[in-house]
């Protein structure tokens, strides 16, 4: 029954999700540059399914910065991020990180010396549909991740450091989040139960 019930929810949840769904997508040269400001990013709602973000690197000087705040629906989760078909990276010090929030903060953290929750260059000539959200979640001296990003909110900054031209070609691909096994919550309910259990002989003691 608490099987059946699940799956049911599971279902209404992609359904409604769907239903309000358009296609997200954020091209340059159609919606306008994205921000160039850390603390105020370009804001995406993002969509089940394939979400393109296109943009270029146009230095007026020695490098361009691109952000974007994307927000990954209740439900849902950012399974992977795939190398678009419209990349033309000249060198290899072209990169995407990415923090959770709606701002890039560069303030070293306990657990990243650098502020970002994930990061990682963009090498010259990788294959269209290569998942690059791996090897975000590596970005030595991040906090890192691994497997999808969760339901919330964050901001991803392209930058070409070099001063070079290209352009860059991003989906973010959005899928429905698993729901827990029945297993998983009946685990829950008796870790709860033994958390009362515990306040209770505690309670039982002091008085």
């Amino acid at each position: 029954m608490m099987q059946h019930f699940l799956k049911v929810s599971a279902l209404m949840i992609a359904m409604t999700i769907s239903a309000g769904a358009q296609a997200a997508s954020w091209n340059e040269s159609v919606q306008g540059e994205l921000s160039s400001n850390a603390l105020a990013p370009s804001t995406l709602m993002l969509d089940l399914g394939s979400n393109s973000i296109i943009g270029s690197f146009n230095p007026q000087g020695v490098y361009d910065s691109d952000y974007l705040t994307v927000i990954v629906p209740t439900g849902t989760q950012l399974s992977s991020l795939l190398y678009g078909s419209n990349f033309v990276i000249n060198d290899a010090r072209s990169f995407i990180g990415v923090d959770i929030g709606t701002t890039i903060d560069l303030t070293p953290t306990p657990t990243s010396q650098f502020g970002l929750h994930g990061y990682a260059h963009i090498p010259i000539g990788s294959s269209v549909g290569t998942d690059f959200l791996p090897e975000i979640g590596n970005g030595f001296g991040s906090e890192g991740f691994t497997g999808p990003l969760a339901a919330g909110t964050y901001t991803f900054w392209m930058q070409e450091t070099s001063g070079a031209l290209g352009t860059y070609s991003w989906d973010f691909v959005v899928s429905t989040a698993p729901v827990p096994e029945p297993d998983t919550y009946a685990m829950l309910l008796a870790g709860l139960g033994l958390m009362g259990a515990t306040a209770r002989r505690r309670k039982q003691k002091q008085s």
